[in-house]
């Protein structure tokens, strides 16, 4: 299971009539094994979802705070390699899940912490991206 959540930018808006043209910059899936880590650190009631509509230039100081905690939750250092360009290196090894009984293969869909930094660190990085062009965009979805 997995929600869908798209980056949208509101332009035009018209007090008069409520027409709004709409915007749709990006677009993501967090997967529901890397939604523990929004829970526990970002907001306990809601989760990933109280990122929703709120604007990039307040968003992304709150998504910045959750990564340098995940990589202190990590024992202080980064999580994963990083490539060049900035995106997160895969991996074949195989690393501890969240209740640290089993391990699983790095593939980007298992319950751990590697996974959950993938998805965070990927939403910091699209926002950022858009932040200086549309401060106020948000991001929503299911």
């Amino acid at each position: 299971m997995s929600h869908d959540i798209y980056l949208q930018d509101n332009k035009n808006y018209c007090d008069t009539c409520k027409r709004v043209d709409t915007v749709e910059l990006a677009e993501y899936n967090v997967s529901y094994n890397h939604c523990w880590i929004w829970y526990q650190d970002f907001d306990t009631k809601y989760g990933f979802k109280a990122m929703y509509d709120v604007p990039l230039f307040e968003l992304v100081p709150r998504l910045e705070k959750l990564k340098a905690k995940m990589i202190l939750l990590n024992g202080g250092v980064p999580i994963h390699e990083m490539n060049p360009d900035g995106s997160i290196k895969w991996s074949n090894k195989l690393i501890r899940t969240i209740d640290d009984i089993r391990t699983a293969r790095d593939d980007g869909w298992a319950n751990t912490m590697f996974n959950a930094y993938r998805c965070v660190e990927h939403i910091l990085r699209t926002s950022k991206y858009y932040l200086q062009e549309h401060p106020h965009a948000t991001w929503y979805g299911d």
